[in-house]
């Protein structure tokens, strides 16, 4: 039986992936890729491949060391995204796992960038989801939104111009061999802001962030977010939970999620808090209500307009972690100033309020 060659390094995904001359010829990335990585590369850019498209070729592709994915939402351009695209996407991140030992996604594009093509607010929000779901699976995904804002496009207002080649390859080598792309937060030096509420910007426009490169992801564990939030299945220690159960039905009970969303100017979160106790988890923050026109408020109507009632915020939710940390004020600057705000949501605790 014939054994597949294994690759170290991979990428795969849509025409983000290559680059177009005056003459609409495509600049593909592999051998540069090659030259760069000094190691050759499984390298495949599908034109107006959406998520299915993906799905099919990781399925009949070889074994990968490290696996770049690049995906500009092709599917979801321009109308919420059907569940068939978010089952796809499941099976996808799956799929990345079984084949790859680390990865990295590049969920990039945003509406401003392809004028030409008339994009509305749907499609930055379509890509934030998507980036969503990567994340709740631990998987590192950045949207390289200031290189992509810097690279210009040929003449069909799509493609990268041939000009940017060298630095679409520069910068997929250094994703590849495990640098972390950040874009680090803007914090306003004062606030005025209600602890009650919060603001954070819209996803159709995202603010503008100073962008860097960040440390070098461990080799054993490149493929994970950096502080990636760890919830025991029966989450906190201290809940007041009805009766004698085991563990395995207490965790029944759990549900643990992430929302991410952007702030702009002074544009709030629409949230009452609560403190409640919970024993390793003394910064948790029960949701008491939803302010109408907030941020949360919007992000449960965008996951209603996309039939995913299951991640939209509800009452009685518990904040439970804050970029990346357990420990975090609910009054502190980041909650209160900072342009990102991904927030770890636990529901189905039957809490007691704190003292």
């Amino acid at each position: 039986m014939e054994t597949m060659e294994r690759y170290s390094f991979g990428v795969l995904g849509d025409s983000s992936l290559y680059c177009k001359g005056p003459n609409k010829q495509r600049r593909k990335l592999g051998n540069r890729l090659w030259e760069l990585l000094g190691s050759q590369v499984w390298y495949e850019a599908i034109a107006s491949a959406g998520v299915a498209q993906l799905l099919q070729k990781i399925r009949l592709g070889p074994q990968v060391d490290t696996l770049g994915v690049s995906y500009f939402g092709n599917d979801i351009m321009l109308a919420p995204i059907t569940e068939q695209v978010e089952a796809d996407w499941k099976e996808f991140i799956h799929a990345v796992k079984l084949k790859s030992r680390r990865s990295v996604f590049v969920i990039g594009g945003f509406a401003a960038k392809y004028r030409g093509m008339q994009l509305t607010p749907v499609y930055d929000q379509n890509l934030q989801y998507v980036r969503s779901l990567v994340e709740s699976e631990g998987l590192y995904v950045t949207d390289l939104r200031q290189k992509v804002k810097k690279w210009k496009l040929c003449s069909d207002g799509i493609h990268w111009h041939e000009d940017e080649k060298e630095d679409v390859c520069a910068t997929w080598a250094r994703l590849l061999r495990g640098e972390v792309f950040d874009s680090f937060p803007d914090v306003a030096e004062d606030s005025e802001e209600s602890p009650l509420e919060s603001p954070i910007s819209s996803p159709s426009e995202p603010p503008g962030r100073a962008a860097c490169w960040g440390h070098r992801l461990p080799a054993t564990s490149a493929s994970r977010l950096p502080k990636v939030l760890k919830v025991p299945d029966t989450g906190f220690q201290d809940a007041e939970w009805e009766g004698s159960r085991s563990q395995e039905s207490r965790a029944s009970q759990v549900k643990s999620f992430s929302v991410t969303v952007f702030r702009q100017g002074k544009e709030r979160l629409g949230i009452r808090l609560e403190a409640v106790s919970g024993v390793g988890y003394h910064s948790a923050a029960r949701v008491h209500r939803i302010f109408e026109g907030g941020l949360i408020d919007r992000w449960n109507r965008m996951q209603e307009s996309n039939g995913l009632q299951g991640w939209a915020v509800e009452v009685d939710d518990v904040i439970v972690g804050l970029n990346g940390q357990h420990e975090f004020s609910t009054e502190g600057s980041e909650f209160q100033t900072a342009t990102t705000l991904n927030l770890l949501i636990m529901r189905g605790l039957p809490l007691k309020l704190a003292s």
